[in-house]
């Protein structure tokens, strides 16, 4: 599945919305919080995601930041273990 978020404050991502998800913001520096590492299995990919607008987004998990998606570009996000627990890794394309 996939999903076109259009959005001019924070928002969340969501499972349920597809793999693929196309981001754009109306607004400077907002941020994209991704559904817990820890809910999700190891490997991935678990999201590909498109920045289709103008201003870059700030990718989070929680407090963590786990890349910034600068204007027109791509990344895919992966879960690895890490001391025990699983977190997130973005890979931009």
């Amino acid at each position: 599945g996939s999903a076109l978020i259009v959005s001019g404050q924070d928002f969340e991502l969501e499972v349920a919305n597809g793999r693929f998800q196309q981001l754009t913001t109306t607004a400077a520096s907002l941020v994209c919080t991704l559904p817990p590492a820890g809910d999700l299995e190891q490997g991935g990919p678990h999201f590909y995601l498109q920045n289709a607008g103008g201003n870059s987004i700030t990718i989070a998990d929680g407090s963590t930041t786990v890349l910034t998606l600068a204007a027109g570009t791509s990344a895919v996000l992966l879960v690895y273990s890490v001391a025990s627990a699983q977190a997130y890794v973005g890979v931009t394309l």
